[in-house]
């Protein structure tokens, strides 16, 4: 039996009511409303904040083929009573839906000068599920949700100078840039006058590992994008990216990075803050080491209770 105190995994009993034609396993059409009926059960480390919190809310998206959004929604805010919490939502499961992808979310409110104050969004946990792995008829399925909050999937260091380097798969950490088979990633700063951030490979193999993939939730960012996405620097993809403006780090970007240290694996990270030279960026990620989209998978560390308290 799995521990969840230190998986901080939220689990989502998910009922379908699907109308499957021939001997294809995708549901082509739904017969009735999809019914969520969800139960999160709350763990110490997150129980602080999600309880009490009038601002939380579970985004919900799902994808056809191609990554092509057909559904998008949002239910809350709610409150979960002291011990634990249930959250009931009734989604149309549109023809073609192969990806089911959820976000929870908390919300604070901000400190404004004049008016209601703005509220700062803050992500909780992310979970995604195959539809098409269903089967047939009336199916019974449980979505994990990790969390982004622990320290096994949060990194800041603030002592670090300017730059630094991080491998996944074993929580690895340096305060320099370096390069090797033990990193994924590099944060390091634009010299000159610019002094912002960027991303760059830091597996020593130029491999074009980074993709950009937008600004905004994880929910709307769920999978593995084209390989012709991807790049060995994030200047290089954020500048040929729609919609964007600069090529620095911007709080609420989310990036998806080809593991060097889990091959065939992948990360999704969700910076938080842009950093303020000499200070760095401070991000939050999920791994999945063998699907292309952030269903949950524990790192190492967190499955051996080992993550840093460092950063």
């Amino acid at each position: 039996m799995k521990n969840y105190f230190f998986a901080s995994a939220f689990l989502l009993t998910l009922t379908l009511d699907l109308f499957v034609i021939g001997c294809s396993k995708s549901p082509l059409a739904p017969a009735r409303a999809m019914a969520l009926n969800i139960s999160i059960p709350m763990t110490n480390d997150l129980r602080a904040e999600f309880l009490g919190n009038s601002y939380n809310s579970l985004y919900y998206r799902v994808d056809g083929a191609g990554g092509v959004s057909l559904l998008e929604g949002t239910t809350g805010p709610f409150s979960a009573p002291a011990s634990t919490g249930s959250i009931d939502l009734d989604v149309a499961l549109p023809p073609g839906a192969e990806l089911l992808s959820l976000q929870l979310n908390t919300y604070y409110p901000g400190v404004g000068s004049a008016g209601p104050p703005p509220i700062i969004q803050s992500p909780l946990a992310v979970g995604a599920l195959a539809l098409d792995s269903l089967g047939a008829g009336t199916a019974n399925a449980v979505v994990e949700m990790g969390s982004v909050t622990r320290n096994c999937y949060y990194v800041n260091y603030p002592s670090s100078y300017a730059y630094y380097s991080y491998g996944f798969n074993n929580d690895n950490f340096s305060p320099a840039s370096v390069v090797g088979p033990s990193y994924d990633i590099q944060v390091d700063y634009f010299g000159n006058s610019v002094l912002s951030f960027f991303l760059a490979d830091a597996s020593g193999n130029t491999l074009n590992s980074i993709a950009y993939m937008g600004n905004g939730n994880l929910v709307d960012h769920d999978g593995v994008p084209d390989p012709s996405r991807f790049s060995s620097a994030s200047t290089i993809c954020k500048t040929a990216a729609l919609g964007a403006t600069t090529n620095s780090i911007e709080a609420g970007d989310v990036y998806c990075i080809k593991l060097n240290t889990i091959p065939g694996g992948f990360a999704w990270i969700q910076t938080l803050t842009a950093g303020a030279f000499p200070t760095c960026p401070t991000f939050i990620f999920r791994v999945n080491k063998s699907l292309p989209y952030y269903a949950y998978d524990q790192t190492a560390p967190d499955l051996a209770n080992s993550c840093s308290t460092s950063w």
